[in-house]
């Protein structure tokens, strides 16, 4: 079907918008702000000078290093720049990164002859942009992490294990609740036939990481202390944010704000978070997709759960719901105009794309989020994808 002048217009307008939101947060990084780049690059320049104990120092507050040591010899070369210029050329990567992401989303969405994929990964970024440009300004590790992601959509929806636990290595070693798309590799990828794909890959990728930083460090000493020194910030990061904080929409955020702290509210946590992985491992063990399209639908789910049940859930953290949005728009695609998803992504864009401080001002956008409000739309995004992936699936 050939694109009409509007979806030609608004394919232009969302490239014109990725673009100069770049350029936008890009020219804003000489101001001397808090952000996550300066963590990774005082890492960087601990490494650089041996500091090998004061990585994940306790020292650093509220703001410790929390990525595994299998990621840094990604951060290695900031400390070859001053920091305004690794600040700016890590923003172009990742930004050159989530446009990569957009596109593995566009070669998805073809993969399942979606009518006009260029349009709806447009719509979908524009739907995401907010979230987008609060990534770049945070100085995130994001672009890496959703370009895992949606390679490991399109490999996965190809029943390519092996790529898809390739590309989803990063995201995992990142963070440890994106671990879920493995377990969805385990309940549907054929344990007994692909175990040495789902555990091989992944265990290749982290003996390779260490080689490479045992050729840096030369001490398996540091290594084990490394290693140590990550699962005890780990252990311990939920005393180092506070996660009621309105700008956190994960669930346990929500719940922090309705209820207030206390034990009963971090037990009531822990059984949603509990449930939420069975009930996902529930879903994934007893149907198994009909098509490709059901299989893109059940990897949605481990992203939705992957911002649903982060301990804290900021904003960067919505730009991957990019990839759960682009599938249920293709849906729009189908006989049956599906009213019910429209009024989700009516939702999302009122009370998640649109209610940014400039524009409806910060009592109203403070309100929005205090309120939890956005997480519930996660939430209602989560239960429309199990419901389209219930009919894309048949018992197994």
């Amino acid at each position: 079907m050939k694109l009409g002048k509007l979806s030609k217009v608004l394919i232009i307008f969302a490239g014109l918008v990725f673009f100069y939101s770049t350029a936008l947060y890009i020219d804003r990084l000489h101001e001397d702000i808090p952000s996550d780049f300066k963590v990774y690059y005082k890492a960087s320049n601990r490494m650089a000078s041996h500091k090998w104990d004061d990585i994940y120092s306790v020292q650093d507050g509220r703001m410790p290093f929390r990525y595994s040591p299998s990621t840094l010899i990604l951060f290695t070369p900031l400390s070859t720049l001053p920091r305004v210029p690794a600040n700016q050329i890590w923003c172009f990567l990742q930004a050159g990164l989530f446009a990569l992401g957009l596109y593995f989303i566009y070669r998805t969405l073809k993969d399942l002859r979606t009518e006009n994929p260029l349009l709806i990964v447009a719509i979908t970024f524009l739907l995401v942009v907010r979230y987008y440009m609060d990534a770049l300004f945070s100085g995130q590790i994001f672009g890496m992490m959703f370009a895992g992601f949606a390679a490991g959509l399109y490999f996965w929806q190809r029943s390519q294990q092996a790529g898809a636990s390739a590309v989803l290595f990063l995201p995992v070693a990142a963070k440890l609740v994106p671990g879920t798309t493995y377990i969805l590799a385990l309940c549907q990828g054929g344990l007994k036939k692909n175990w040495k794909t789902i555990f091989g890959i992944p265990a290749l990728l982290v003996v390779v990481t260490n080689l490479l930083l045992l050729f840096w460090t030369k001490s398996f000493s540091v290594i084990g202390s490394l290693w140590y020194q990550w699962c005890s910030v780990v252990l311990n990061d939920k005393d180092t944010y506070d996660a009621r904080i309105s700008r956190s929409q994960s669930f346990r955020s929500a719940l922090l704000r309705w209820f207030g702290e206390g034990p009963r509210v971090e037990c009531l946590w822990s059984s949603i978070f509990v449930l939420g992985i069975a009930f996902l491992v529930y879903l994934w063990v007893s149907r198994t997709p009909k098509d490709p399209r059901g299989k893109a639908l059940g990897y949605s789910l481990a992203v939705l759960g992957f911002v649903i049940l982060m301990p804290q859930s900021l904003p960067y953290a919505f730009a991957h719901l990019a990839l759960p949005v682009a599938i249920l728009l293709s849906e729009l695609h189908s006989k049956k105009l599906n009213l019910k998803i429209i009024a989700l992504m009516v939702l999302f864009f009122v009370f998640c794309s649109l209610p940014g401080t400039t524009v409806v001002g910060f009592q109203i956008a403070d309100a929005i989020q205090i309120w939890s409000i956005p997480c519930l739309v996660v939430v209602g995004l989560a239960a429309m994808t199990v419901r389209l992936y219930w009919k894309h699936s048949r018992p197994q």
